[in-house]
């Protein structure tokens, strides 16, 4: 077990806490509560979650991205010519290109969006004293979570040929409410989410102190507004 004052190398002590993510999650958290941390705590593990993302896309490729998938199809119909030109254009673009540079942009956009929320939520919701810098590495180290998602996620989708895989209450969803709000929104309410969320209040109340249970519910909630907006924004299937 590690111990303060070892002289454990920058690299090995990083690995260590991301470990600790899975199963001791303030043990994760603690060193750097103590330290601050630094710039390789929120860069290296987000930029290793890109890359199993990107690893993921490039092994379900052939599936995700087929033009002949039947939702895909469905959504071409849809469109006039002009837009399904382009639309089928994009889609050749992603197959080329977007399966390696999207999750890069997706990773390090949602990493930035999170860790501003959180400090303001924090600082202005909890009355607690907290960095930028500390909710990028709270949510850097959750986000390895994310990663063992897609480990996950490629031989479901392998194996079903079909990238429409629930890991949540998506399963319960009737095909009548499929294209609905509150369809897309028990969609992506999925256990790694619900995972990932609790693991950063954790994170949160370490950081700040704040009674892990107020931090992990602020956090939760945080969570399921960000999911309703995504719901609200995505597209409704007409009835």
């Amino acid at each position: 077990m590690h111990e303060p004052g070892l002289g454990i190398t920058e690299e090995s002590s990083l690995t260590q806490r991301l470990r600790r993510v899975f199963y001791a999650p303030r043990d994760a958290f603690e060193p750097v509560a103590v330290d601050g941390g630094s710039w390789t705590d929120w860069l290296l593990p987000m930029t290793l979650l890109a890359l199993i993302w990107s690893v993921s896309n490039w092994a379900t490729l052939s599936i995700v991205a087929d033009p002949e998938l039947p939702r895909i199809q469905q959504e071409l119909t849809q469109l006039d010519d002009e837009t399904r030109a382009t639309a089928l254009q994009s889609l050749q673009m992603w197959r080329e290109y977007g399966w390696f540079t999207t999750p890069f942009v997706n990773a390090f956009s949602e990493l930035a969006a999170v860790g501003l929320i959180l400090t303001g939520v924090i600082r202005f919701g909890l009355r607690a004293e907290v960095s930028l810098r500390q909710m990028l590495t709270v949510k850097s180290y959750a986000g390895v979570i994310a990663g063992l998602q897609w480990i996950v996620m490629v031989p479901l989708i392998r194996a079903n040929a079909s990238p429409d895989i629930a890991l949540g209450l998506g399963a319960l969803v009737p095909a009548v409410m499929e294209g609905t709000f509150f369809g897309h929104f028990l969609t992506s309410l999925n256990l790694f989410g619900l995972w990932q969320a609790w693991v950063i209040g954790i994170g949160v109340s370490v950081m700040t102190r704040v009674p892990q249970r107020r931090a992990v519910l602020t956090v939760v909630s945080l969570w399921l507004v960000w999911i309703a907006m995504g719901a609200m924004t995505h597209p409704v299937d007409p009835v």
